[in-house]
């Protein structure tokens, strides 16, 4: 049932939980490869918590962290979060993935603000907005890098070379 959802899927959401009761594991690295293996073509958005979120479109991903905040609340956290990127997908279908991811981690953090399933404030969105830091997760290019077994000088690979397609993805999803 799982390979069929994923097969007719747009973007993709799940979170280390999700990931551990789909699969089975601990594994988080592992079944998030296995699950994108169903579609590649989807976006996937790999919610962790505190730790951000991963956003992975094809070869592409973006990786988001959250400022330092004190949680009151995660109920709702992971809805707002999806809520967070299709508000942004709808309202601004141009810019970029990271600019979605940033929408995403925004709402999920500002969800942990307040007692309750409660989204936040268009005040708390802004305020947040420019404290979530997003960066590229070369897992693409490491990808292609380390399946070729080709060298490259570019400083953000070269921990990858010669390590697995898994150890990236830990990289890029800070595992």
């Amino acid at each position: 049932m799982l390979l069929r959802m994923a097969s007719v899927a747009d973007l993709i959401k799940v979170s280390e939980q999700d990931l551990r009761g789909l699969f089975r594991t601990d594994n988080e690295a592992g079944a998030l490869l296995r699950l994108r293996a169903m579609n590649p073509a989807a976006a996937c958005l790999y919610t962790r918590g505190a730790e951000g979120a991963t956003l992975s479109v094809g070869e592409q991903s973006w990786r988001a962290t959250p400022p330092q905040f004190t949680v009151v609340d995660t109920v709702g956290a992971g809805d707002c979060s999806l809520a967070g990127l299709l508000c942004s997908l709808m309202r601004e279908p141009g810019v970029g993935w990271d600019v979605h991811l940033r929408a995403s981690v925004v709402a999920g953090t500002g969800a942990c603000l307040a007692a309750g399933a409660t989204p936040p404030s268009a005040e708390t969105f802004a305020r947040l907005v420019n404290e979530v830091k997003v960066s590229v997760c070369w897992f693409g290019l490491i990808r292609r890098s380390v399946a070729a077994g080709v060298a490259t000088k570019k400083p953000h690979c070269a921990a990858f070379l010669g390590s697995s397609l898994r150890s990236a993805l830990r990289y890029c999803i800070g595992k």
